[in-house]
């Protein structure tokens, strides 16, 4: 007997990462709003993230769920 799958964060991250290709975004692009770290010696330096609000926020509007 298999049991329903359940959903959870990663469910929800998973079809958020679609929702962001579909859009027309990068990997590179919303990887950080997801929550993934840049694997780079640069990216290891700071504090501050990378890029304008603006730009995050414009990132969301864009993701459209059915």
């Amino acid at each position: 007997m298999r049991l329903p799958k359940r959903h959870n964060f990663h469910s929800f991250r998973h079809g958020v990462a679609d929702a962001f290709r579909a859009a027309g975004y990068l990997d590179e692009q919303h990887g950080v709003l997801l929550g993934h770290a840049k694997a780079t010696t640069t990216g290891r330096y700071g504090i501050m993230p990378e890029g304008p609000l603006r730009d995050r926020v414009k990132m969301i509007e864009a993701i459209r769920y059915s």
